[in-house]
């Protein structure tokens, strides 16, 4: 049989569409008595399948750009291709995605662990890791600002527009703004997200939100293109007939002596409000914070303590129960910044919305303030431009 069957391969010249002999497979099965017919086919079924299906073998690579240059590294002598630049890349090892494999790739090109592991798992990023991470999502970005471009040149008058900020600012500030927005760009779907200053930029730096505003003169949102709005002052709150009340210009010694109702740390300079207290050697008795000026001004009323809020947030109208002082000789002034990612492509809405905020960031100080690679270039930017107050 075996003869035969390679005999007229041979004298008949049959040949696959390769024009390569057709290759001749023999299986050896055992006899009728220790396998069935069925067995034998699943068998054959099962080598053929194998033998016409190649084994995939799932790779993978990565591409590290910065300024213009991307990472590449030289195959080691002994290898196959020795000396040939390559990509970082390779296969995956048993029970890995392909985010690990690349990571792993990584470190063992660069020589440097980008996680700290516990095991199999990884549980922190290592600060090297951390700066490689800011680069791929500003690469990641600059893909998502690609995709706006395209959108934009078929129809710019349609898309959405997500901002993140505080309570203050969402009341406060952007009610007419928003509402001059919604309806020049009725088409644009608009979310405004809540949120303490930090978790502003943070959903910013991360994309999940196209603009932060956040009121805050810590250095916060360093990693995104900060953009001074405004500068805003700060007012105190007493109950009528609080013996603060009557005072124009009341010290800080005197406001030391009353319990403080204010904005919790982090939030609205409550960073300023303790260094102030602190320069002058004194001690701010905090009995409450809260996040909301509605919820500050509504614990003053019932007599808690005497409040320190943003003075945009006092309205003489609501608050009639309530005496605002001014307190510009007490605190510092703050800025009001308005942010989003580098890299991030600014549709004409989004200009739009900022010039509505803050008119005097004209499209081409923003494109400016856009090329800076640095905090120092950006500052310098604005540090000649004058902000109103509120």
């Amino acid at each position: 049989v075996y003869h035969r069957t390679l005999d007229s391969i041979c004298q008949n010249d049959l040949q696959n569409e390769f024009g390569k002999d057709i290759p001749c497979l023999f299986i050896h099965l055992p006899n009728y008595a220790n396998i069935t017919v069925d067995q034998c086919r699943n068998s054959i079924l099962n080598i053929l399948s194998h033998m016409l299906h190649v084994p995939v073998i799932d790779v993978v690579a990565g591409i590290l750009v910065e300024n213009g240059k991307f990472l590449a590294a030289r195959r080691s002598q002994g290898e196959a291709f020795a000396g040939f630049w390559e990509f970082p890349g390779g296969k995956l090892e048993p029970q890995e995605n392909s985010q690990q494999a690349v990571l792993r790739e990584y470190e063992e090109e660069l020589g440097i662990e980008l996680f700290e592991r516990s095991g199999k798992h990884l549980v922190a990023i290592t600060p090297i890791g951390k700066r490689i991470l800011e680069q791929i999502e500003e690469i990641l970005a600059l893909v998502d600002g690609i995709k706006h471009a395209a959108t934009e040149f078929s129809n710019e008058d349609y898309g959405s527009l997500a901002i993140a900020t505080t309570h203050t600012q969402a009341k406060f500030t952007l009610p007419p703004v928003v509402d001059k927005f919604v309806k020049k760009y009725p088409n644009v779907s608009f979310q405004m997200n809540q949120c303490t200053p930090d978790e502003s930029v943070e959903m910013a730096a991360k994309g999940e939100v196209d603009l932060a505003i956040w009121t805050e003169t810590s250095e916060k949102g360093e990693t995104l293109i900060k953009l001074p709005a405004y500068k805003w002052s700060r007012s105190l709150i007493v109950p009528k007939g609080h013996p603060l009340a009557d005072v124009a210009k009341p010290k800080l010694k005197h406001l030391a002596e009353f319990p403080i109702v204010t904005y919790v740390f982090g939030f609205t300079g409550s960073n300023d409000l303790d260094r102030a207290f602190f320069e002058r050697g004194l001690k701010a008795n905090v009995v409450f914070t809260a996040t909301d000026a509605d919820v500050i001004k509504t614990y003053v009323k019932q007599g808690i303590g005497v409040g320190i809020i943003a003075s945009m947030a006092f309205n003489e109208q609501e608050d009639k129960d309530l005496v605002a002082i001014n307190a510009n000789h007490l605190f510092d002034s703050g800025t009001t910044y308005i942010g989003f990612r580098r890299g991030t492509y600014l549709r004409s809405h989004l200009y739009e919305f900022i010039q509505m905020f803050a008119p005097h960031l004209k499209t081409e100080l923003i494109a400016k303030a856009c090329a800076t690679k640095s905090k120092k270039e950006l500052d310098k930017i604005f540090e000649s431009i004058k902000l109103i107050r509120r």
